[in-house]
């Protein structure tokens, strides 16, 4: 089953911590702190599947450059000088599925802050859960950009590193609302590599009690009580997960008796009523169809802003091509040549930006197009499953009483036939004795 887990936290040098240290701890690498000399090795440590550094352009860069500038660039000794984000992995889905998946929420980040982010994803530690996949995406706390010698440059702080005040000055919210937001967007994009991959599991970034369940939340362990769980001592938030546990497994018994009752209720209105369960089924279903057409909505403006941000750039790029030497100055033909290679590479990759965002826009378009009554598909389908994964009762009943009315549209089809099939009879007796009497005469 999927479950829901994104958190952030800064890399601050006020806890005594380096974003290269832990760069090279979430990247399995061997990186050298320029700033204290300090050597990082952790090119023994298992588990990682991929690290893979992401700048706003598209483009990778160097690890070890990239956090040592992070780090060069802050003066205060109680400077943030990265920020993590921790992502759960649907374990439904494939590695390369998984790997796709937090790449495009690193790159959201990434263009959406100006900043380079450093995605690292890793597999379940082998005594705990297997499903446990999960990434390690580390942002820089400023923008990013190439200079002209083609080296990294730090800009200003990123908007979500910047104080309320400072935010408030910009027209902008609360930092915490921005990531309560982000949070959300991580909900989508997991939910949307579920749907793509052919899965029904869904992920909610909202509390239980925001979604209207009366459920008691866990707490999450962390490394430390993780580890002495393991030992077999009971630790302070494990004890907690387990009176939780406790609760919700009596409190899910009164709730599936209530599910039951409710069921039964909805069975009998469909026996009597079947057309108020069908209109009533149509209602809800029209809900939740708007707010997935509102949800597809939304993220294809997005796509059409991705797109026109691509195109601007692939557009820059073909004006920028490198420009050849005279003939004469033949020992620049060499580099020459090698600065057109990465012009093309380059273009092509922007090139192939822009068609995948195209045929992005072009599919949602198609997945969000009404389908017929009889054959749904795409969004149309996605909202039958949602309200049967949220009214199971109500889908039942549904399901029952759509039967009943196709036995009555059935039942009442067969009546005329037979009815025309009497008065066809009644008017053919009638010729044949209007034919006899003809001839008799």
């Amino acid at each position: 089953m999927a479950i829901y887990h994104c958190t952030t936290k800064p890399i601050s040098r006020s806890a005594g911590r380096s974003a290269v240290a832990a760069a090279a701890y979430r990247a399995g690498a061997e990186l050298v702190d320029e700033r204290t000399g300090q050597v990082h090795d952790y090119t023994k440590k298992q588990g990682v599947e991929s690290a893979t550094v992401l700048l706003p352009d598209g483009s990778s860069a160097d690890r070890s450059e990239l956090w040592n500038a992070a780090e060069s660039a802050e003066r205060r000794k109680d400077a943030r000088t990265a920020r993590e984000w921790i992502v759960a992995l649907p374990s439904e889905l494939t590695g390369e599925q998984r790997q796709a998946l937090a790449h495009e929420f690193g790159s959201e980040l990434s263009r959406r802050y100006g900043v380079a982010v450093d995605v690292a994803i890793h597999q379940p530690d082998r005594e705990g859960d297997q499903r446990n996949h999960h990434a390690h995406i580390l942002t820089t706390t400023r923008q990013v950009s190439r200079g002209a010698d083609g080296g990294l440059e730090l800009g200003d702080k990123a908007t979500l590193e910047q104080s309320d005040k400072k935010r408030r000055e910009q027209g902008l919210g609360a930092s915490r609302d921005e990531i309560k937001g982000i949070r959300a967007r991580w909900a989508e994009l997991a939910n949307q590599a579920l749907e793509r991959a052919g899965h029904a599991e869904r992920i909610d970034h909202r509390s239980y009690a925001e979604q209207g369940i009366d459920k008691v939340a866990t707490t999450h362990l962390g490394p430390v009580a993780t580890a002495m769980e393991r030992r077999g001592e009971a630790s302070d938030r494990g004890d907690l997960n387990r009176n939780a546990e406790q609760i919700n497994r009596a409190a899910g018994e009164v709730i599936d008796l209530q599910q039951a009752r409710q069921g039964r209720d909805l069975m009998r209105r469909a026996e009597q009523e079947p057309e108020a369960i069908r209109d009533e089924y149509a209602s809800a279903w029209k809900k939740i169809r708007q707010g997935i057409s509102s949800q597809v909505n939304r993220i294809q403006s997005r796509i059409e802003d991705m797109l026109n941000s691509a195109e601007k750039i692939r557009d820059g790029h073909k004006r920028h091509a490198p420009e050849p030497p005279p003939k004469w100055q033949f020992w620049k033909q060499e580099a020459y040549q090698k600065a057109s290679e990465q012009w093309f590479n380059d273009l092509n990759k922007h090139i192939n930006r822009c068609s995948t965002l195209e045929h992005r826009h072009r599919r949602l378009t198609e997945y969000n197009r009404p389908a017929d009554q009889y054959y749904r598909k795409g969004a149309d389908a996605l909202a039958d499953q949602r309200l049967e994964r949220q009214q199971p009762a109500l889908a039942a009943a549904h399901k029952r009483a759509a039967e009943l009315i196709r036995q009555r549209e059935l039942a009442e089809r067969q009546r005329k036939q037979q009815e025309r099939a009497r008065e066809a009879e009644k008017e053919w007796n009638q010729a044949k004795r209007r034919s006899r009497g003809r001839g008799g005469g």
